[in-house]
């Protein structure tokens, strides 16, 4: 299942207040971006959150884990946003900023 129109406008609406924030559809699901850097996407149809190790434990705590590409042994750096938080604008607004820096910080440079 990639998204339903009804999700996507819902995310939006949380997500809604961050700068520069933009969507792009992409691979079946929807990227979330600000200035070229994507942060989050839905994907298998829930909102995921790019992690590493500065905030990978705030999900695994609540039981997330990283998306698994169906059909492929390979698991993404994105994980499902816990629906407590998602419900939570201010909350979810938080944890966002936190995948945006992630992004930044492991945006890969592109070769002039």
């Amino acid at each position: 299942m990639a998204y339903s129109d009804s999700y996507k406008t819902y995310v939006d609406e949380q997500l809604e207040g961050i700068d520069g924030l933009y969507a792009k559809k992409m691979f079946g699901g929807v990227g979330y971006f600000v200035d070229g850097v994507i942060f989050a996407c839905i994907m298998g149809g829930k909102l995921r959150l790019k992690v590493d190790e500065t905030n990978q434990a705030q999900f695994e705590e609540l039981g997330m884990k990283g998306y698994e590409i169906p059909g492929k042994n390979r698991v993404m750096p994105y994980f499902e946003i816990p629906e407590k938080i998602l419900e939570d604008k201010e909350e979810l607004h938080k944890w966002a900023l936190q995948s945006l820096e992630i992004g930044v910080k492991t945006k890969k440079k592109k070769k002039k």
